[in-house]
């Protein structure tokens, strides 16, 4: 073997380490974001189960008080309602000297009737109580857990994305190991291997960029 040869192999063999070293490398971040990915998602979806439990929970409460302690009241109102015009229509054919204090009687019970809830045809609308009591809750109504459901899949997905992008890493790897073997075939099989790698690795970033297409 000659001296030029010797080099030559020298250079080929470095240029192999190199392949594997970088692709190592890659393979290394590429990994080390796509579980960092992952646990988002995981994350995402404790917070999903943990708001549909508070919401789940706010919402039997609300309909406990509403439907439970409310509704006693709501009785004491329809009846309010019911004495208030009862007393209106007896104030209509009673002497004068009554109908000033039925009339004033029926102001009274009418005044116990929140207009805001007084069904049309009596009564009083409890599913219009329990969803102001919703709103009224501090902080406001409990955040949606479909929203934080719908970021832990997207976190997923996107960690799946890497890892399909580590496919190329793969075949640079397989390349490397290829080419450090098979001595006469060095050449097409670090081009092949760089090649690879390459893809491999713009596939990754376009990912972590969003790109259209790509990041879907």
């Amino acid at each position: 073997m000659t001296e030029q040869t010797a080099q030559s192999e020298d250079k080929s063999s470095r240029a192999v380490a190199v392949l594997l070293a970088i692709a190592a490398i890659v393979a290394a971040i590429i990994t080390a974001r796509a579980s960092l990915v992952a646990s988002d998602a995981t994350s995402d979806w404790n917070q999903s189960v943990a708001r549909e439990q508070k919401r789940g929970a706010l919402l039997l409460q609300g309909i406990r008080y509403t439907y439970g302690t409310e509704g006693d009241a709501a009785f004491m109102i329809a009846t309010a309602a019911a004495k208030a015009q009862a007393l209106r229509d007896a104030a209509a054919t009673a002497p004068d000297e009554i109908k000033p204090a039925l009339e004033a009687e029926a102001a009274v019970q009418q005044q116990l009737v929140d207009p805001r809830y007084a069904l049309p045809d009596g009564g009083y609308d409890l599913q219009l109580r329990l969803a102001d009591d919703r709103a009224a809750e501090p902080g406001g109504p409990p955040d949606d857990p479909i929203e934080a459901l719908a970021a832990g899949d997207a976190a997923q997905a996107e960690a799946n994305r890497l890892m399909l992008a580590t496919l190329g890493i793969g075949i640079a790897f397989l390349c490397g190991a290829l080419a450090q073997a098979f001595s006469r075939r060095r050449r097409p099989l670090l081009v092949l291997g760089w090649l690879a790698l390459a893809a491999g690795a713009a596939a990754a970033l376009a990912i972590e960029l969003g790109v259209p297409g790509i990041a879907a």
